[in-house]
């Protein structure tokens, strides 16, 4: 399984049809692609506030193993500075 990034809205609108939900933007979107690239798996980033949090959801039977989790958050900590 590889990440995808740089396709924000396309992967937050899959994640939201999967779980039933619309993100409201702002947000930042990281997908799960199967060897195929097809994407099966969705983080959610939003509701960040600088030096603070962010709400995290995710959608895909799966698709966590220790190396996606580590590359999450890691963009949590590293990239957004939450605390």
């Amino acid at each position: 399984m590889n990440l995808v990034i740089g396709h924000d809205k396309e992967i937050a609108a899959w994640a939201g049809l999967q779980l039933g939900v619309t993100f409201q933007e702002p947000f930042v979107a990281v997908g799960v692609a199967d060897d195929q690239g097809n994407i099966c798996g969705a983080s959610v980033f939003n509701d960040f506030y600088k030096g603070g949090n962010v709400e995290f959801t995710h959608v895909g039977p799966g698709t966590l193993n220790r190396g996606i989790i580590r590359e999450l958050v890691r963009y949590c900590f590293k990239q957004l500075k939450v605390t």
